[in-house]
């Protein structure tokens, strides 16, 4: 019987199986020879396949990685095998030792998608970048429809600084999905890094043309302005889109950050002022702001800006403990301790599991000579945290 050799060209060193251990000539072939299979081989190999599937199900790793290597032993060109196998030890962090298997299993079976995505992943914590250029078009080929294979290709030739076929790859995204967001986002790094800031610039200005009514093109673009440095037209283009959405949060956030980075803070602190009343705008992300005011104190001006926007935080975030406790925490920074105990009341009614309101909550009460309030208090916080 003829020896069965399959051979697939891949961006990735030479490797032979099988009976000849010379490598393969040529840059990037890897080659697999078979093996004369007799009846009882087929059937011996199945039965072992099977077995270590079963032991692979039950978690039985170390048996399945010896079953799987024995059907290898007596089929080196199984690539069910040779998946498996290799993905055994991707299980265990050996990416070295999977690679020349998922290498060999695509071989074997060029037209398998998930082996593809095995080999990608495993090139990609290996950090072989420049192999992946190959996965992906093979990924590409099986399944046209996927953008993400695509947006894959395209990151992969960004990060070898191949940044003009980085772009005709998203060209060939666009034309499968059309021009979205993150298609945009990708195109603009590129430009960025090409120091072409006037394409980025434009190809988000025709977005919105085709979309006038879209506020997020405007922020990308004012974003895109005001980090490289141009505020005043990263200002303009707010203000067009203070037209469209007057009382939109990200809007607000957005000129707080440009009034602050013109050194305009008392206009910068009333866009957060604005922007803190919206509840579409996260919490945490308020929280964050709020907390960047700490390093200022004991600044008064500082203490009562945060209070401010502490309050209007939780105001507008009724229901939210952390919400809350902030406000309290301001409050007692403020040394408006009346105020913060109902405060951090409601914040532990929200939330029970919420210790540092509870502590802060047993303090005032003890400040306040309120013993029998600060033991019921704290006898209720050991339930939650004994």
């Amino acid at each position: 019987m003829k020896l069965k050799i399959l051979i697939l060209l891949l961006a990735v060193p030479a490797v032979m199986v099988g009976q000849d251990k010379k490598k393969a000539k040529g840059n990037g072939v890897v080659m697999v020879v078979g093996k004369p299979m007799t009846a009882m081989d087929s059937i011996m190999s199945k039965q072992l396949f099977f077995s270590a599937i079963r032991e692979k199900t039950i978690e039985n790793y170390v048996l399945a990685t010896e079953l799987f290597s024995r059907v290898l032993q007596i089929d080196p060109a199984n690539d069910a095998a040779l998946f498996e196998l290799g993905a055994l030890k991707k299980a265990q962090n050996k990416e070295g030792e999977a690679q020349p298997l998922l290498e060999k299993a695509v071989t074997v079976n060029p037209d398998n998608e998930w082996y593809w995505v095995a080999l990608a992943d495993t090139y990609q914590k290996t950090n072989n970048i420049t192999s992946l250029e190959n996965v992906y078009n093979e990924l590409v080929r099986i399944s046209p429809d996927k953008p993400e294979y695509y947006f894959d290709k395209a990151n992969a030739l960004f990060l070898e600084k191949r940044y003009d076929d980085a772009l005709k790859a998203y060209d060939q995204l666009e034309t499968v999905i059309g021009i979205t967001d993150d298609l945009m986002v990708g195109r603009q790094k590129i430009y960025l890094k090409q120091g072409k800031l006037d394409k980025a610039t434009d190809e988000l200005g025709q977005m919105i043309l085709a979309n006038p009514a879209e506020l997020r093109y405007y922020l990308l673009l004012a974003e895109l302005y005001n980090s490289n440095g141009l505020s005043d037209k990263a200002l303009v283009v707010l203000e067009k889109a203070g037209k469209l959405n007057p009382n939109n949060g990200l809007l607000h956030l957005a000129l707080a950050d440009i009034y602050r980075d013109k050194k305009d803070y008392e206009g910068s602190f009333n866009q957060l002022v604005t922007a803190f009343a919206s509840p579409e705008i996260d919490v945490t992300q308020k929280i964050r702001i709020v907390l960047g005011y700490l390093p200022k104190f004991p600044d008064p001006a500082a203490k009562a800006s945060a209070l401010e926007l502490s309050a209007i935080l939780s105001k507008t975030h009724p229901d939210d403990p952390k919400a809350q406790a902030l406000y309290g925490d301001m409050l007692v920074q403020n040394e408006k301790y009346t105020e913060a105990k109902p405060i951090f009341r409601h914040a532990v009614e929200l939330a029970k599991d919420n210790y540092a309101a509870f502590e802060q909550l047993v303090r005032l009460q003890l400040a306040e000579g309120n013993t029998d309030d600060a033991i019921k208090d704290g006898e209720e916080a050991l339930t939650y945290f004994p």
